[in-house]
């Protein structure tokens, strides 16, 4: 058959066989749902997310409307995190750096931002490796640029989720990797359970 003549919705015999069993691959593995971590917070902070009312909670109205909130374990304290397929950086606040006594890196390429603090553009000159926990198996460690911010404590954008290989379900609002051989399913926290004062 002709270019000409192929119909633009046809999809290749080959492109489907490879789909199909990428798909197989993935149900090869087993499956485990990742709750927010229950430890105490380090730090409080304002959170980025649409208004959201008790009823639209009930509805799950929420998954449609606010961005992906989770919390991860580190040094026996919590780090609110966004999770953004739509940002190229990975971010830690100073904040939290200070709180956790985290160890700074000069960057190797500094370089500012001026679209992360509220007041004005900031050179980002420093970076950390983050080591965290999510639920009772996944552990990992990121490099994350160390920032003014408040939206949250951490920010996890395309660099983590380009290594780690996750998918993203925007029906559920859920993220999804695999780690040694068990399919992670990573669940959003609503925005209205996160809790108004900090433990520390």
């Amino acid at each position: 058959m002709f270019a000409s003549e192929m119909n633009s919705n046809t999809i290749p015999e080959s492109s489907t066989r490879d789909q199909e069993m990428e798909e197989a691959e993935i149900e090869e593995f087993e499956e485990e749902k990742l709750q927010a971590s229950e430890l105490p917070l380090c730090v409080v902070h304002r959170m980025l997310s649409s208004q959201a009312t008790p009823t639209a909670h009930l509805k799950e109205e929420w998954r449609r409307t606010n961005i992906f909130h989770t919390r991860v374990a580190c040094k026996g304290k919590t780090l609110n995190v966004i999770l953004d397929n739509g940002s190229g950086l990975n971010v830690i606040s100073i904040e939290a750096v200070e709180k956790l006594n985290l160890q700074k890196k000069k960057h190797p390429s500094p370089y500012s931002v001026s679209w992360i603090h509220d007041k004005h553009p900031v050179m980002v000159q420093n970076r950390c490796l983050l080591s965290f926990s999510l639920g009772g198996h996944f552990q990992d460690e990121v490099w994350c640029d160390i920032l003014p911010m408040t939206v949250c404590h951490v920010l996890l954008g395309r660099p983590w989720m380009y290594d780690r290989r996750v998918s993203y379900d925007g029906f559920n609002n859920t993220y999804s990797l695999i780690f040694k051989n068990t399919k992670l399913i990573l669940e959003p926290l609503p925005i209205m359970d996160f809790p108004q004062k900090s433990n520390v």
